[in-house]
């Protein structure tokens, strides 16, 4: 099956730092997960992710529609339970300053309305060092 971009993100607005973890192999997935997109196994317990990570890879968009700040990071979180957030960076002193190994606070903030539900989206902020 395939994930449109639109309902990847609503997914994570809607579930925030929620992951269901298999107990087969450990590995996070998405609350609606049938089967671990990584063993096949089906079973899951509940998990929410912790607020703090560690930036794993990232990216400074330089155009972006108008409603958006540029240069804006964006990144690619690793919390300590192994999930990994996609976000953008609410505070960035400079936006070239993000760095792989950074340590982040994990933020939801919220973004829209949708069928009565509040979605929220994560937003990073710089913890000020590296954990590497």
């Amino acid at each position: 099956m395939h994930t449109t971009m639109r309902e990847f993100r609503d997914r994570a607005a809607k579930f925030g730092l929620d992951r269901a973890e298999c107990t087969d192999c450990g590995r996070m997935n998405d609350p609606t997960a049938e089967l671990c997109y990584h063993c096949g196994g089906d079973a899951f317990e509940d998990v929410t992710l912790s607020p703090r990570g560690e930036v794993q890879t990232y990216v400074v968009q330089h155009a972006l529609p108008e409603t958006f700040d540029t240069p804006l990071p964006i990144a690619i979180v690793e919390t300590p339970e192994g999930g990994k957030v996609l976000g953008m960076f609410t505070e960035a002193d400079e936006p070239h300053s993000v760095a792989i190994g950074d340590t982040v606070t994990i933020e939801l903030k919220r973004f829209d309305r949708q069928d009565g539900q509040v979605l929220y989206e994560p937003k990073f902020r710089l913890d000020g060092g590296s954990s590497a």
